[in-house]
């Protein structure tokens, strides 16, 4: 193992060398830092990262370029241990890497089958499509419901009041029977004329001078009554020949 370019042929020192340099590194200030390349075995370069957190406060020592082929420690962890414990498990980690790289193919061929298995569904129709687009009607009509329940009921006008705007309806007009413009009927005056021309019908006197109930009285000299509103005919009497 080499250690900042020195090489040591025995476990017990290249692990105390590397020991002695992530312990300078965690007693100083400071935040979390990585020292690159803080030793090399079997070809391969390990890096160290400094953990200097409340939380935590330790190491972690991985192969570059491989994040899972790695071992790590509390600052007490490190204190305790042995130094030719902390190169064997550096080697450890060197021996892991078959593992590790089956690990990674495996991990690989699945992502394959995960991404030809979601193309082929991508190519298929959605199963529910048909359900979906019904639940979709069925929420348009229930808005749609609920819109129209929501809604305030119009207001008709009421005609009788001022303002409303809308016209009084019309009295209604007896047919046949024209109406003046103080409410009076009036007659035609082809049926004045006519009524003039008529010869009176006398009718029998009652007892006590009634005639008749709910009828006018004769003209005395024979002429017809006119209602209000014609204008009366005037008739003269044969001249005697003398």
């Amino acid at each position: 193992m080499t250690v900042d370019g020195r090489t040591y042929g025995s476990r017990s020192d290249a692990g105390q060398a590397v020991m002695n340099r992530l312990l300078l590194s965690l007693n100083r200030p400071g935040g979390n830092t990585t020292i690159n390349g803080v030793a090399e075995l079997g070809g391969l370069t390990f890096d160290a990262t400094i953990l200097r957190s409340e939380l935590k406060k330790g190491y972690e020592l991985s192969i570059a370029g491989v994040i899972r082929a790695r071992t790590e420690g509390s600052l007490r962890e490190l204190q305790d241990a042995k130094p030719a414990s902390l190169a064997v498990r550096m080697e450890n980690r060197l021996h892991d890497l078959d593992r590790v790289l089956d690990d990674e193919k495996s991990g690989l061929t699945d992502a394959r089958h995960e991404i030809e298995r979601a193309t082929a569904q991508l190519e298929q129709p959605f199963p529910q499509a048909e359900d979906l687009a019904a639940a979709r009607r069925r929420v348009t009509e229930i808005e749609a419901q609920l819109n129209a329940l929501a809604a305030p009921a119009p207001v008709e006008p009421d005609p009788a009041a001022p303002g409303s705007g809308a016209a009084p309806s019309p009295e209604p007009v007896e047919v046949g029977a024209p109406a003046s413009s103080d409410g009076e009927l009036v007659v035609h005056p082809a049926a004045t004329a006519a009524a003039a021309l008529t010869p009176p019908c006398p009718r029998p006197r009652q007892d006590g001078g009634d005639h008749g109930t709910g009828s006018a009285p004769p003209s005395p000299r024979g002429e017809p009554t006119l209602r209000r509103g014609t204008r009366p005919v005037t008739t003269e009497p044969p001249r005697s020949g003398r």
